[in-house]
């Protein structure tokens, strides 16, 4: 009797485990279909993002400012600060001093509405067309961007763009990753004498910046 019933079990107990063995045989195919699809993000074009800062919500940058000129075979090292406004509209302001052949000087630039208005020392202002290449609302104009990789900065980990402006000075540009902030600027002038370094240390701050009375421009 024993003996029967264990001959009809036989082939219900290998069903059953042929069964789960054939369920379990190959468990990641069950999870297979489930599994996320990863894929790579893109990285953005030079000319992408470059347009990043004047989206962003960066509306003021201060900056602590490295302005080196060479003329004669002797280079002139100015050091300060400034401020850029990017919106409503664009506007800057720079303001550096140092030492040259013994003698202290300093250079003031405000620009506003399309023009700058530079002195030296206690001078009055002299007004010109704008030639500043640090505004980030032009940069959509700028020409031969290449993107030189990325960087990790004090203040974030950064896209480093170089490209040359409307005004056809080259810049370099450190704009960051998270949130399109622009972190570093540097700049050479078209005749390769003057170099401009701003180091970005504090956005938003609800700065203003106007252009000088006429009372003080000639």
């Amino acid at each position: 009797m024993a003996c029967r019933m264990l001959v009809r079990l036989l082939p219900v107990t290998a069903g059953l485990l042929l069964a789960f063995a054939c369920g379990q045989a190959n468990p990641s195919a069950a999870t297979a279909s489930t599994r996320p699809t990863i894929t790579a993000t893109p990285t953005p074009t030079a000319a992408e993002i470059l347009a990043r800062p004047a989206l962003s919500a960066m509306k003021d940058i201060h900056f602590a400012a490295t302005v080196r000129a060479t003329s004669g075979g002797q280079t002139a090292e100015l050091t300060g600060e400034g401020d850029m406004v990017v919106k409503p509209a664009s506007a800057f302001r720079l303001k550096v001093q140092g030492v040259v052949g013994g003698a202290s000087v300093s250079q003031e630039i405000i620009t506003k509405g399309g023009t700058d208005y530079v002195r030296q020392g206690g001078q009055k202002f002299k007004a010109s067309p704008s030639t500043q290449a640090s505004d980030v609302n032009t940069w959509q104009e700028a020409t031969d961007g290449t993107l030189l990789g990325e960087e990790e900065l004090p203040t974030g980990k950064a896209w480093h763009v170089k490209a040359t402006s409307r005004q056809g000075n080259a810049f370099e540009a450190w704009v960051r990753k998270s949130d399109g902030y622009l972190l570093r600027y540097f700049a050479t002038s078209k005749s390769g004498n003057t170099t401009f370094t701003y180091s970005m240390d504090r956005f938003n701050s609800g700065v203003t910046i106007d252009a000088p009375p006429a009372s003080e421009v000639s």
